[in-house]
């Protein structure tokens, strides 16, 4: 494990691995701990996917984009009418 406290906020993380089989838990343990939207192992930090949500941490990034979290995010909820002749009420 690591001795270093990670305090490092973020849209995007990468960790790398020469022995991925040998690594991976190490990775693994590595990755929760690093507060990011995504984190990638041995992968690139530029991709992400339509389906899945995508945040910033902490001060990093605008909210939440991707698939239903996007919309949710940027959508107020309104309730508008329209009346199309006279009312009739019940008296």
């Amino acid at each position: 494990m690591l001795d270093v406290p990670l305090l490092i906020g973020g849209l995007s993380a990468a960790i790398f691995s020469r022995d991925t089989a040998r690594a991976l838990a190490l990775a693994l343990a590595l990755a929760q701990r690093v507060e990011s939207g995504i984190c990638h192992i041995n992968g690139p930090t530029v991709h992400d996917e339509a389906q899945m949500p995508f945040g910033g941490v902490k001060s990093s990034g605008y909210g939440s984009f991707g698939s239903k979290a996007a919309i949710e995010h940027f959508t107020q909820l309104r309730w508008i009418t329209l009346q199309n002749g006279p009312r009739h009420y019940p008296i």
